[in-house]
């Protein structure tokens, strides 16, 4: 299995493009990748989408930064564990 972790420090809008862009020239193909930092709102949770990945995200609500999301490789059986996590603002 092959798992990436980043401080993205932003993933919004072009930026998420960029970092697809720069994983697919790494030539690994990642299992999972762990996303820090990425800034998201509701609105931009619904556009983080990488081709051939699915996404879990945890954004702040009531102000900016922070935020964290995970990406994981199409055709990986996972299950997700809500009871393990907690996010308070």
């Amino acid at each position: 299995m092959s798992l990436l972790f980043h401080n993205v420090r932003s993933a919004r809008g072009a930026r998420m493009e960029g970092l697809e862009a720069e994983l697919r020239r790494w030539g690994v193909e990642w299992d999972v990748v762990g996303l820090a930092e990425t800034w998201f709102d509701e609105e931009c949770e619904k556009e983080a989408t990488m081709r051939g990945y699915g996404a879990l995200c945890a954004s702040r609500r009531k102000k900016a930064g922070g935020g964290v999301a995970v990406l994981i490789r199409d055709g990986l059986t996972y299950r997700e564990r809500p009871d393990l996590g907690t996010f308070d603002e």
